[in-house]
């Protein structure tokens, strides 16, 4: 749908235009130039966006909404002040969006049902919102954000209370979040192809971690080899370490 550009239907009709409709894909509509009427679609779950041009407004509200994936939108930047009302949503992901810079501000708000947030290959994206992310966010997986994760400090994770599982991946100059700033809640911990990364902090992991995973990072690697190597006493209490896909 390469040329479509805008919704049409009576602005004066009032109620649903898809009353049942529970799952919408778009694909391949960059010249669509209004915003999603959100209101029309009161029992959308499952929403996905892939290279479309204008996605939401102010008053986009999706009460219904579980599912928010928005995939290869080159001009998507952010969300629009005050973000998107999705008081279900659970799982949003946000992939390949050159541009993409900011979370909305108030998440715990406006998504205070988030479980999995999934940030990949957004080269500008800078920072999580100051007020923070929802304290439901059990799952996260940031990858190949440079900007992001070149200032360990800049993350905030150690705000995230209630993160089970973090992975980092396809960061070329990771800089490892500093002391105190993982959250005392991770239990899993993947790390993969960050060539550049030297070590792991000096008071080592957090207790709470059960589970870790590194992969592709050759320097940490060698490091962390079982009761020989420099930093292997920073992870000796983790019960479960997997090296270059290998259990040790």
């Amino acid at each position: 749908m390469l040329e479509w550009q805008e919704w049409c239907y009576d602005v004066k009709e009032e109620g649903e235009i898809f009353p049942n409709l529970c799952k919408l894909t778009l694909k391949r509509c960059p010249k669509l130039t209004k915003m999603l009427p959100s209101d029309k679609f009161p029992k959308l779950e499952s929403l996905q966006l892939n290279f479309t041009g204008c996605l939401f407004s102010r008053e986009s509200k999706f009460l219904s909404l579980s599912l928010l994936r928005i995939e290869d939108c080159p001009e998507f930047e952010c969300f629009p002040d005050g973000g998107i009302d999705a008081p279900k949503l659970k799982n949003m992901s946000i992939q390949w969006c050159e541009k993409f810079r900011l979370l909305p501000e108030g998440m715990r708000i406006i998504v205070p049902s988030l479980e999995q947030l999934t940030i990949r290959d957004c080269p500008e994206f800078i920072s999580f919102p100051q007020s923070g992310l929802p304290p439901t966010l059990v799952t996260l997986t940031l990858d190949g954000n440079e900007k992001l994760l070149a200032n360990g400090r800049q993350c905030a994770l150690q705000r995230l209370n209630s993160l089970l599982t973090l992975t980092i991946s396809n960061i070329e100059f990771l800089v490892f979040p500093e002391e105190g700033l993982l959250p005392t809640s991770l239990t899993k911990l993947f790390i993969f192809n960050c060539p550049q990364l030297q070590c792991l902090p000096e008071e080592g992991l957090t207790t709470s971690i059960s589970q870790l995973h590194i992969y592709g990072c050759p320097f940490l690697e060698r490091r962390l080899q079982r009761g020989k190597g420099e930093d292997w006493p920073k992870i000796a209490h983790i019960p479960d370490i997997w090296l270059d896909g290998k259990k040790i």
